[in-house]
């Protein structure tokens, strides 16, 4: 409470937001320190569930946006993407040469269609940047990407953050170190759930964790439960120690920090 007496208007909505966040661990907080949070907690939105029908809204159909890059590691992360769903045969798979379109259908009416590019290819008009090629082609489908994936090494993170928009409901970072990207995702897409790593990502994680998500999604219920799903997903994996850096949202306190603190500011709230 005397960090946020001291704060600067600019400051007071950090320390506020902070205070708000420790809040919610304590069952009986100090009158003071209560009356501090009581402006600042409602923009707290503890992501324990996703809101599946939100993924859905556009005619049913949810389209995802993956993102590959150009160096060795990217041929093996697409082969891996490439060897999980095609042998799945709910999954179709069209190799349009630059980039593939992948897509299932399931319960309730809902399709889940996912569009990547393809490493060391070249897009039409011989651009080889098929991450803006991918979007612009989105763009002119009307197609609006509720789900985006970056496969790529951390320093191409800023790269595939370019094409996020506001659309975006989960954002699934499979590079290391994820987590420390919280900022730029929320900036953008504050509404966002995001799943990312504290420590090593590895496409022997990615590709079966996002297909199970998926599938999931295509069983038709209305929320998928984080909590039960992730107890699932670390009895499939066992002891992988990799899958203990995966975060998933409930867990991830600066994302949540991030998502309240740009959910004040696009309020109107004085900063």
């Amino acid at each position: 409470t005397k960090e946020y007496a001291r704060a600067s208007p600019q400051g007071k909505p950090i320390y506020g937001l902070l205070a708000a966040s420790l809040a919610r661990k304590l069952t009986t907080p100090d009158p003071e320190f209560a009356a501090i949070t009581g402006r600042y907690s409602g923009y707290f939105k503890e992501p324990r569930a996703l809101d599946a029908a939100a993924l859905f809204a556009s005619g049913g159909i949810c389209v995802q946006e993956q993102f590959f890059y150009d160096d060795d590691d990217a041929k093996e992360s697409f082969e891996s993407f490439q060897q999980i769903y095609q042998r799945d045969r709910a999954w179709r798979w069209e190799d349009h040469g630059w980039y593939v379109r992948v897509a299932a259908s399931g319960q309730s009416g809902r399709t889940i269609e996912i569009y990547a590019n393809v490493p060391h290819s070249i897009a039409p008009g011989g651009s080889d940047d098929r991450r803006h090629a991918l979007s612009k082609l989105l763009e002119e489908k009307k197609l609006r990407a509720t789900v985006v994936i970056h496969r790529g090494h951390t320093w191409y993170v800023e790269q595939s953050l370019r094409y996020l928009t506001p659309d975006a409901r989960v954002v699934f970072l499979g590079s290391c170190r994820g987590m420390l990207s919280a900022y730029p995702v929320m900036a953008v897409a504050r509404r966002a759930q995001m799943i990312a790593t504290r420590g090593v990502g590895t496409q022997e994680i990615n590709d079966p964790l996002l297909k199970a998500i998926n599938d999931e999604l295509l069983r038709g219920a209305n929320l998928l439960d984080w909590d039960r799903f992730w107890r699932t997903q670390e009895v499939r994996f066992g002891r992988n120690p990799m899958f203990r850096d995966y975060v998933p949202p409930p867990q991830n306190a600066s994302g949540m920090m991030m998502s309240a603190y740009f959910e004040y500011v696009a309020q109107g709230a004085k900063l």
